[in-house]
């Protein structure tokens, strides 16, 4: 599954990436669309 959530501060965000991603993968927002944020490995 390519979606999850990330908290960043106080708040938790819907993420998507192009390829599944273990959790607690470093990574970049490379786009947001509404309120998900699109990811990738740093």
């Amino acid at each position: 599954n390519r979606t999850g959530h990330v908290r960043i501060g106080d708040s938790s965000w819907r993420v998507e990436a192009e390829q599944d991603l273990p959790a607690g993968t470093a990574v970049v927002v490379t786009g947001i669309e509404g309120i998900t944020l699109r990811i990738q490995p740093r």
